[in-house]
């Protein structure tokens, strides 16, 4: 049992090589213990259509908590396009979002690049400002790169789609070269230790880039799996003179496009990658080399591709909350001035405004923190109800669910403010409302009316294909 245990935790929570696992343990691993970590591995090992330096081909080791996390990374996908498409087109803030993203990506670019370049001007190079010199000129050909994924990311990724993005990451109209044709010569690029290459022989490049093709059509593997090896395989053969680094995450946002996602993707920050520490990337590339096995860089940047969006998905939700925020607590002035303006005509003057019935002191505790149910008369021509539903404004709410809190302990915070403002009986609300309100996940919203289920203060019924929830009467 201890044997099996190693093997799940040097597969599924650290995917190490046979030395980082003797490093970690303190002591070399033996024949036997590293075998029972391959058997297992082994299990969830899928040969890649790609080569490697002719003959050899590559592998991934699909582990369930690697699926898992893929997984998840899709979802979030998800929700951030979600959240970007709730996002009113016309006031703006939509365009003002996808710039924030565009600044996140493009600020990678310029610390790889070590750029003198700040946020001010930043902004004037994305508003179609001509750049001052090479470093901004570079930036403007990778938002011109980016902004050709957004328009034909539903084109097949082939020789014909990366050689379009390198005509603009280069910035030239018209290609006089391809792929290189010779080796990069110059020592970061091009050595071999071990049989590792920082680099593919020019003579492979051709046949290892139409593997990639291959791989990216026909691959049977997820989305993010799929981008993420494409990332990797792209920078082992480094098929271009230059903007090798650029064109890998280019290739990677395109896939996540192209394969279910659509083009708001293309605002991701995957350009976090570029950052991360040079032995880092080195040693990744050792192993993966070594081993014929693509997951010893798939599992550690699974995880830095998952924060990078996490901040992207904050900063759509944060542009809901303020767009709520603003429609929330704005006074429709017209409204206000049409049901207190002065009457046309004496007929309408003569009409009141009467309670549908007589409150019965029993019924309501505090008849001033409620309103009540009113009748209106002819007051909107063509208007298709003739009630105006109960509520509570918003400092009768506060209290409310400060009172929820106080007097019952089991319910939380963001359920006690949602059930506060959503207490309306004969009224059906949805997890989806709830999601918006308090500003989180699809499943901790669901969670959160479950459990206010639980507690009483709703009950549960199916619509259709969906589940409403209808506050129940509280004595």
């Amino acid at each position: 049992m201890a044997n099996k245990d190693i093997a799940i935790e040097y597969t599924e929570e650290k995917y190490f090589s046979r030395n980082e696992m003797s490093k970690n343990i303190g002591f070399p691993v033996s024949d036997l213990m590293w075998k029972k970590v391959t058997d297992y591995r082994e299990t969830f090992t899928f040969p890649l259509s790609l080569k490697w330096l002719g003959t050899k081909k590559l592998n991934i080791c699909l582990y369930p908590t690697l699926s898992s996390k893929s997984k998840k990374i899709e979802n979030i996908i998800d929700l951030f396009i979600e959240e970007s498409n709730q996002l009113d087109k016309t006031n703006g803030s939509f365009q003002h979002f996808k710039l924030s993203n565009l600044k996140k990506s493009l600020l990678e670019i310029i610390r790889k690049d070590h750029a003198d370049i700040d946020e001010a001007r930043l902004t004037k190079l994305i508003a179609s400002e001509n750049p001052f010199d090479q470093q901004e000129d570079k930036l403007v050909n990778y938002i011109n790169a980016l902004k050709y994924i957004e328009e034909n990311y539903k084109n097949d990724i082939d020789e014909n789609f990366i050689g379009e993005l390198y005509t603009r990451i280069t910035g030239v109209s018209e290609l006089t070269y391809f792929y290189r044709d010779r080796d990069i010569t110059n020592s970061n690029s091009m050595s071999l230790i071990s049989r590792v290459y920082d680099s593919a022989p020019f003579e492979y490049i051709e046949e290892m880039m139409n593997s990639l093709f291959d791989f990216v059509k026909n691959g049977s593997i997820s989305v993010i799996e799929k981008a993420l090896i494409a990332y990797k395989y792209f920078l082992m053969v480094k098929p271009f003179r230059d903007f090798n680094e650029e064109m890998s995450i280019l290739i990677a946002k395109a896939i996540i496009c192209h394969f279910g996602h659509g083009e708001l993707a293309a605002y991701l920050n995957v350009e976090s990658f570029l950052n991360q520490k040079e032995d880092f990337d080195k040693k990744i590339s050792n192993e993966v080399q070594a081993n014929c096995d693509l997951t010893y860089f798939v599992a550690p940047y699974i995880d830095i591709l998952l924060n990078s969006i996490d901040e992207n998905i904050d900063l759509a939700k944060e542009y809901n909350y303020q767009e709520f925020k603003k429609d929330f607590y704005q006074i429709d002035e017209t409204s206000h001035k049409e049901i207190n303006a002065e009457p046309m005509n004496e007929e309408i003057k003569e009409e009141k405004v009467q309670p549908v019935e007589e409150t019965k002191p029993e019924e309501v505790k505090n008849t001033e923190e409620v309103t009540q149910s009113v009748k209106v008369v002819n007051s909107t021509e063509g208007l298709a109800i003739n009630f105006i539903p109960p509520v509570l404004d918003e400092k009768v709410a506060q209290r409310l669910e400060q009172n929820l809190l106080e007097m019952d302990v089991l319910i939380k915070k963001g359920e006690a403010k949602f059930y506060a403002r959503h207490c309306t009986l004969g009224m059906y609300y949805t997890i989806d409302q709830y999601k918006k309100c308090i500003r989180c996940v699809y499943e901790t919203a669901r969670t959160s009316m479950e459990h206010l289920v639980q507690l009483g203060y709703y009950s549960k019924k199916q619509v259709g294909k969906k589940f409403v929830y209808t506050p129940v009467e509280r004595k």
